[in-house]
């Protein structure tokens, strides 16, 4: 009887198994790819997942990054690029959201075509070598700076709703404070001072843009309800095209409610 609780032995399973999936890609259009392998201490059993999409591998891996290219500060035109990254080419293939971290690029080496995750910021920066245009960095007026440190202390109010028997009161406390930071923000030109919204599963990750420079918007996380992470945002910066594209979506959108009543 076979011992499931063998690396040596799961390593030859899922080899046979990736060669199995071969005949199953090609008889219905489909590109299977093995995850984890999870076996039972006793080695009876082991677990394991699978994912399916429709087309070829690289063809799921456009439709990936055609997803999340804009959120991130990237075009859709930027998949199958070459890049410089020290001394070696790279071309973009594809990007994954990523669990920790959050979202990476895809490049494979050329012409060895060796496969690597690079940040999104490393990438952004070998592309904007070659792209490289200097954009005016917008000055914030003493109001609006005013503005701006006012909904910095009403964020740092905020807090988390705790369970308790003042759950209820803390989360109306907290939508409170809220509004008065959407109300600054509406009264804001931007982009210093502005709101930004990103869908995230059922709700949305805010955040408040305090500083732009020729590059980057740089944002104060607020954690209002969820508290919902985007992955475009890394160490407190966001590019400056995504956070003025959020802040135009935003500004469309209040038009058209507005329209509507």
């Amino acid at each position: 009887m076979s011992n499931l609780a063998s690396k040596s032995l799961l390593n030859q399973i899922r080899a046979d198994l990736v060669a199995a999936h071969k005949a199953v890609e090609a008889k219905y259009g489909i590109t299977l790819s093995l995850g984890g392998m999870r076996y039972e201490a006793d080695g009876s059993k082991f677990v394991a997942t699978m994912e399916a999409v429709v087309g070829s591998a690289e063809e799921a891996a456009k439709r990936e990054f055609l997803k999340l290219a804009p959120m991130c500060g990237l075009s859709e035109g930027d998949f199958g690029r070459e890049i410089a990254i020290g001394r070696q080419t790279y071309k973009i293939v594809g990007m994954e959201a990523g669990r920790r971290g959050g979202a990476k690029v895809q490049i494979t080496r050329q012409p060895d075509g060796k496969r690597f995750a690079a940040p999104i910021e490393q990438v952004k920066e070998s592309l904007g070598k070659a792209a490289g245009s200097p954009v005016s960095t917008p000055v914030a007026s003493t109001a609006a700076t005013d503005s701006l440190q006012e909904m910095l202390s009403l964020i740092d109010s905020m807090g988390k709703a705790q369970p308790g028997p003042e759950f209820m009161a803390g989360l109306r406390r907290e939508d409170e404070i809220f509004k008065k930071v959407q109300a600054l923000s509406d009264q804001n030109a931007g982009p210093v001072g502005k709101l930004l919204k990103f869908q995230v599963a059922d709700g949305h990750a805010l955040y408040l843009v305090t500083k732009v420079d020729s590059r980057y918007a740089h944002v104060r996380h607020i954690p209002f309800g969820d508290a919902w992470n985007f992955n475009g945002v890394v160490n407190g910066k966001l590019d400056r095209r995504v956070a003025e594209q959020n802040i135009a979506q935003q500004a469309a959108m209040a038009r058209l409610f507005s329209k509507a009543a």
